[in-house]
């Protein structure tokens, strides 16, 4: 089989071969090549020493990435290049990261060390695959598995776990058996994991095409890593129907529990404060009346602006087991025609309630906000006249 590498790729194998090294591309873009998709980068793995891949390259910029375990990245016509020195790993006591390593002049060894069968693979144009634990077979039979014994994998680094399962669900494969029988038993070792590791692999984990498959046969583990229970019977099948975006996912996974569950989640995950916020509304104002009058649709607007009240419907839409096609288009229609459901929209200022004679003070934006709900309610036209009448004629302010 012959890969297409880009131009700065064939340069810097060529470029260590002809300095005397040995130099492969290996692990997720060999995997992706295979696959038929596009790697999004590229990592080379070498016999060279750091220091001797440095001096190949001194006419590049390279950045001492990782250097005290054989990382050197080197740019090339402004493409990043990961490149580490054939490796053995010591002894893993934090369960993350390896103490020591050791470099080696054996291809073979180097993969040995890696986490799947399908991540094992290298490549190289003059030498074709080097593929020593069959990850190409396993590619070709959509199964994740372990290199080596699996309880060894995971207790060297237990985001591993999530890792096998994040493949699971992305690639759309299944785990191989004693692969999954080590991953449940190890699944406790999570706890030792960061939380922004583990952050990263569940959101990717949760977009998958067979995130749903993966919930179910693997809740134990989630659980693990999740301040909430998984015991929903159709858990599966809602995340199934909607979108593959952070947001819906993590809506639809958490749309039975509460609010105070979400802070837990936020917390312990360390999600951004604007996606905590976005979460918290949706499953704050999951149980909003829905309807097709005018009057229940500006009133979504109001409490979750556009794209929030999309994402509500299609939620809904699933939880509800209903049709909303028809309200996210009467919903487009009310914003493109700059429908009145905030107070910006509204035809009148606290300014213009001052002129008219209202008092100030504090009343001044609770009028207003009676005022945006009676446009939102049809009782009053947005127009200043009008909405003066009416804070007049219902002693407002």
């Amino acid at each position: 089989m012959k890969m297409e590498l880009p131009t700065p790729v064939l340069h810097s194998l060529f470029a260590l071969n002809a300095a005397g090294y040995e130099s492969y591309v290996v692990g997720g873009c060999v995997r992706d090549a295979l696959m038929g998709k596009e790697p999004f980068d590229w990592d080379i793995t070498t016999s060279a020493l750091p220091e001797q891949t440095m001096e190949v390259f001194q006419d590049c910029r390279t950045i001492e990435t990782g250097i005290q375990h054989g990382t050197v990245t080197v740019i090339i016509d402004e493409m990043p290049l990961e490149i580490t020195t054939y490796r053995v790993d010591g002894d893993y006591s934090d369960g993350r990261h390896p103490d020591r390593v050791s470099f080696t002049r054996s291809l073979t060894e180097d993969l040995k060390r890696r986490d799947f069968t399908v991540n094992a693979i290298a490549y190289h144009p003059n030498v074709g695959l080097v593929d020593p634990f069959d990850g190409q077979k396993d590619l070709q039979n959509s199964i994740i598995r372990c290199v080596g014994d699996p309880s060894t994998r995971f207790s060297e680094d237990a985001l591993r776990l999530l890792r096998g399962m994040r493949f699971a669900a992305t690639l759309d494969f299944c785990i191989e058996e004693t692969t999954a029988t080590a991953i449940h038993q190890l699944a406790p070792t999570l706890s030792g994991i960061s939380a922004e590791r583990i952050a990263i692999e569940l959101e990717k984990l949760l977009c998958g095409n067979n995130a749903p498959r993966i919930l179910t046969e693997y809740t134990d583990v989630l659980e693990e890593i999740l301040p909430c229970r998984l015991d929903s019977p159709n858990l599966a099948k809602r995340m199934a129907l909607v979108k593959a975006t952070p947001l819906s996912r993590y809506a639809a996974l958490l749309f039975d529990t509460s609010e105070e569950t979400v802070t837990a989640m936020a917390n312990r995950l360390k999600f951004s404060r604007h996606f905590t916020e976005d979460l918290s509304a949706l499953i704050r104002h999951k149980a909003i009346p829905i309807s097709n009058e005018r009057a229940a649709l500006l009133r979504l607007l109001h409490h979750l602006g556009p794209v929030l009240s999309k994402t509500l419907l299609e939620i809904r839409a699933v939880y509800d087991a209903k049709d909303y096609t028809s309200l996210q288009k009467q919903l487009d229609d009310l914003v493109q025609r700059d429908a009145c459901y905030r107070l910006s929209r509204l035809a009148i200022s606290g300014n213009d309630l001052l002129d008219a004679g209202f008092s100030p003070g504090p009343a001044i934006g609770t009028t207003l906000q009676r005022l945006l709900e009676a446009v939102m309610d049809g009782d009053c036209a947005n127009t200043k006249t009008d909405l003066l009448e009416y804070a007049k004629q219902k002693s407002l302010c």
